[in-house]
């Protein structure tokens, strides 16, 4: 049985500003003199469009979403940004799922998870609502949770006192103004993150939400096609 998104997807919470496609258009921004120096020699700025043309041109034509990890952390450490940890959560409308996780730590250690429906009203029933997920999708903003909190939630709390993390940052993405799947950046630096990568995530977040969103939901029609349809949906269907 599908243990599935597990409690850890109920603890990230928060909302991006909007983007503006007028960033990627500013008259200011000179991409090809950007590119010619390295993303850590950049300013703030200039990375935040390096990254969300990054997304919009290349990320998107990945296939899926751990691909697009895989390609996205090491892209971040790039800018000075340690992330150790992601998670990528979303709920479903499907006959049978009730949830998906994508959870990603190094090219060694990443998962695909599916969460039944049952487990997780089971999960909606038990897991508190200060779990970061469980706070996006309650209407939170963002969910920032550092290990030097007074109280951090149970469902997170090992990350900080087993595993050496000291800063959770979570936010929101909305399709057609309703809360679709939340993102979490963790990260094992001493310092955890600055308030300018803070900057960095919340500006480049429509874009990568953007990319997520049409990932999963390639994945969860097919996914519906292979419930009602069987194995290699599209032959079956070519064939009539």
């Amino acid at each position: 049985p599908n243990t599935g998104i597990c409690p850890p997807l109920f603890s990230n919470h928060s909302q991006p500003p909007a983007m503006s496609t007028a960033a990627l258009e500013d008259t200011d921004y000179d991409l090809s003199s950007a590119t010619e120096r390295t993303p850590q020699r950049m300013s703030l700025s200039e990375q935040i469009q390096d990254m969300q043309l990054w997304l919009l041109k290349d990320a998107k034509d990945m296939g899926k979403v751990l691909t697009v990890l895989r390609s996205y952390i090491p892209r971040l450490v790039t800018y000075g940004i340690q992330v150790d940890r992601m998670l990528i959560g979303t709920f479903l409308i499907h006959a049978q799922l009730g949830a998906w996780s994508f959870r990603y730590e190094s090219p060694d250690h990443y998962s695909e998870h599916q969460m039944e429906r049952e487990w997780l009203m089971h999960l909606r029933r038990t897991v508190g609502d200060d779990a970061p997920f469980r706070q996006l999708e309650l209407g939170a903003q963002k969910v920032r949770i550092k290990g030097t909190d007074g109280k951090i939630p149970s469902d997170v709390e090992y990350l900080f006192t087993e595993r050496g993390y000291t800063d959770m940052y979570s936010l929101p993405v909305f399709h057609r103004k309703i809360f679709s799947l939340g993102i979490t950046w963790a990260t094992q630096h001493p310092d955890g993150f600055s308030e300018e990568q803070i900057q960095f995530l919340d500006a480049t977040q429509p874009a990568f939400g953007c990319i997520l969103q049409f990932l999963v939901n390639e994945l969860a029609t097919y996914s519906l096609l292979c419930t009602y349809l069987g194995s290699d949906p599209g032959t079956r269907v070519h064939k009539g």
